[in-house]
């Protein structure tokens, strides 16, 4: 038989018409290092190829290819900040007038199709304002439960505390009711998230959708049918109570003797790499975490032989630790040198920049402080100095004002 064989003409597939975007979340990478502001980023820079995007933002960080305009938000909260000072940031992040100006402004200025907010923390609801006022249709997505609660988990010291504190109700009243007076849809990763907005009133679950996290593609991996013979568990994510790690060590203490545990993420203690890799005395970490609360936790946990030593910072915010037997410490090593070489203590000097390196000071004839220390109370030993340089250059300066004066 014979077939003939003819292409067909297929009709011109109409082109998805250009959305104007606008995206709003407090940071960027790489200020920001968490989850919420990766998907941002990606989000902006995937659709910009297809539409029209603009990012608000409260960091720094322009985005390669995206028209970015930055939000007079708040500097982000550190952890270590006083309670007072903590109170005072959360009340002023609850509606910051610069950031309600420049956000209206700015989507007046651009006139999108539709908004769609993100994280918002340190910039106040004031984004919410500014959308209601321009009339913008506006999506939003709950990376966390940051309309209902200033710690945005709804736990408190690490516990589920059902977002009734008194501390948030402020937040759930300004935060939530500013997002809901105008919001057309809520994206939520969980139900749990979802539903936890809907309870509260945010918004009605008719005009609400999950969405999980993407992931980005990647070849399919080969999973053993029988279960190995070591099984090796791996956690991958943020050292941080909220993310379940305790839970996660309580229910390993129960799993058989040969099975492994592998916890790695980023947190206010982490491993200081690659200075922390094949160490089996004494242990590195960089963070911001109470040195002395985490010594009383390593007793209470019963570990009174170890000890966690502040080393002073390493980068801003950031601290360097180690942690080592309770019996060590750079005093008692200095003094077993100094033993070893038969030198006296007024013949030996100190330079330091840490609580850790205060300790020194017992043992020496002269200790000094370089410009940059952030050491503890040096009351208790009058044979301490501070440097006028700091670093390598307080090290010099102290070296040469001992020579100098010891002639």
């Amino acid at each position: 038989a014979y077939v003939r064989i003819e292409a067909a003409r297929l009709p011109n597939r109409p082109q998805a018409p250009v959305v104007r975007l606008a995206l709003v979340t407090n940071t960027l990478p790489p200020e920001g290092r968490g989850g919420a502001e990766a998907y941002v980023a990606a989000l902006a820079q995937e659709l910009a190829g297809r539409h029209d995007v603009l990012v608000l933002t409260g960091a720094r960080t322009r985005l390669e290819g995206v028209e970015t305009v930055r939000l007079p938000g708040l500097d982000a909260l550190r952890p270590e900040a006083h309670p007072a000072s903590k109170a005072v940031w959360h009340g002023r992040d609850q509606w910051l007038p610069g950031v309600h100006r420049a956000a209206k402004r700015a989507l007046a200025e651009f006139q999108p199709d539709v908004v769609h907010t993100h994280a918002v923390q340190g910039l106040s609801a004031a984004p919410f304002t500014a959308i209601r006022s321009v009339g913008a249709r506006h999506v939003h997505t709950a990376h966390d439960l940051g309309l209902l609660c200033a710690r945005v988990t709804m736990t408190r010291d690490g516990e589920f505390c059902g977002g009734r504190c008194l501390s948030c109700r402020v937040q759930r009243i300004v935060r939530a009711r500013s997002a809901a007076s105008r919001l057309d849809l809520l994206i939520a990763p969980s139900e749990h998230v979802l539903q936890r907005h809907v309870a509260e009133g945010v918004i009605d679950s008719a005009r609400t959708l999950t969405v999980r996290q993407g992931a980005a593609p990647a070849d399919p991996v080969e999973r053993p049918v029988n279960p190995p013979a070591n099984p090796r568990i791996g956690y991958l994510g943020t050292l941080s109570p909220i993310k379940g790690i305790a839970t996660l060590l309580d229910a390993f203490e129960s799993a058989p003797p040969h099975w492994r545990l592998a916890i790695a993420g980023s947190g206010r203690l982490e491993p200081l790499l690659p200075f922390a890799l094949d160490r089996e005395v004494s242990h590195l970490f960089r963070g911001n975490v109470d040195a002395d609360e985490a010594n009383r936790l390593l007793a209470a946990e019963g570990h009174p032989d170890m000890r966690l030593v502040d080393n002073g910072l390493v980068a801003p915010a950031t601290h360097g630790f180690h942690l080592i037997p309770a019996g060590c410490s750079k005093a008692n090593a200095v003094a077993a040198h100094m033993r070893a070489r038969g030198y006296a203590r007024e013949q030996c000097i100190a330079v330091g920049d840490s609580r850790e390196d205060l300790g020194v000071a017992a043992v020496v004839g002269r200790m000094f402080l370089v410009g940059n220390a952030a050491a503890g109370d040096s009351s208790a030993h009058p044979n301490v100095e501070r440097t006028e340089g700091a670093m390598s250059e307080g090290f010099y300066e102290a070296v040469i004002r001992a020579l100098a004066e010891s002639r």
